[in-house]
């Protein structure tokens, strides 16, 4: 049986993932175990690097792209547009937004860290408000694009941060849906506070897996993504390793409520299923089965406490 790495305790088998649906041809299934203590999930057994590599190999991923990870479409029917229109008026999460990178930033902008730039897009959006700002990725589709882009991209992984990175301290460190995908999630907050400046600022962000959408759509979800998501947290799990970590958490936010009902992101969690059930594609039937659960989410989330509602939570912390 598992131990949780937060806590020390034994683990509880939580889901069984059925496949990889990104990765159809691939027969794995994958089973996740549930810290009741920690409020923290995990895959095991942990793969290798080299394992971990390749969960990554098929023809697009969102680090991939210059556009990020949704680019949001027009909802075609007047049922998906008014189920937008409701979410838009309930949403009040913290979206990163230019207002609230701007509310973010220290006073002092010198140096600006991202870890698991992707393609770079955050970085660009910040890159004014530095005198220099560096990016660390593991993906080496993603370095590419970004360095075309003219950033300053390293490839590397979180838990071991290059020299060239390591040698500078940075007033702002951006660490946006990256802590799922380490196998040592300690390590990697551990080394981005190790380059952190006395007055700066680590931003982490992970999916939400105390949301509700995540408990409707188990497997489906479209955050879950096994098995390029390792771990799997919660606020207070977010919290304990951030505190592990040697950091101090100065606020916790949520986000994630509106796109939970664009058509891009129901037609993906109909596309998982389908996947899961060893089709390529989802009928037009499941498209409208799985509007229907949104509807029923909407209905069950509205006024629901954030922890509940969004589907990702964030830490803004300073050193200890």
């Amino acid at each position: 049986m598992p131990v949780c790495p937060l806590t020390g305790g034994d683990m509880r088998r939580w889901m069984t993932v059925r496949s990889d649906w990104r990765r159809p041809e691939v027969a794995d299934s994958h089973t996740l175990w549930w810290s009741d203590a920690a409020a923290y999930g995990a895959l095991f057994p942990r793969p290798s690097g080299q394992e971990v590599a390749a969960f990554y190999d098929f023809a697009e991923y969102y680090t991939h792209r210059s556009d990020g990870a949704m680019s949001r479409r027009r909802a075609t029917s007047l049922a998906l547009r008014i189920l937008m229109a409701i979410a838009y008026r309930l949403d009040h999460g913290h979206e990163p937004v230019l207002d609230w990178w701007e509310r973010l930033l220290p006073d002092a902008r010198r140096h600006c860290l991202e870890i698991g730039c992707g393609a770079g897009g955050d970085m660009e959006l910040l890159s004014p408000y530095f005198e220099t700002i560096t990016g660390v990725d593991p993906d080496r589709r993603a370095c590419r694009v970004a360095r075309d882009r003219g950033l300053t991209v390293h490839e590397a992984i979180a838990e071991d941060l290059p020299q060239a990175v390591r040698d500078m301290h940075y007033d702002l460190i951006v660490m946006l849906h990256v802590l799922e995908h380490c196998l040592d999630p300690l390590a990697a907050l551990q080394q981005a506070g190790s380059v952190l400046s006395d007055d700066g600022i680590l931003m982490v962000e992970v999916p939400n897996n105390q949301a509700l959408g995540r408990s409707l759509k188990q497997d489906n979800w479209h955050w879950l993504d096994v098995p390029r998501h390792l771990n799997f947290f919660t606020e207070q799990s977010l919290t304990t390793i951030c505190a592990r970590a040697g950091l101090k958490v100065q606020r916790i936010e949520y986000r994630g409520y509106c796109r939970q009902f664009d058509e891009r992101w129901i037609a993906t969690e109909a596309a998982i299923a389908a996947r899961h059930e060893g089709r390529a594609e989802a009928t037009a039937a499941e498209f409208t089965r799985h509007a229907l659960q949104q509807a029923l989410l909407l209905a069950m989330t509205g006024l629901a406490p954030k922890a509940r509602k969004y589907d990702s939570v964030r830490a803004i912390c300073t050193r200890a």
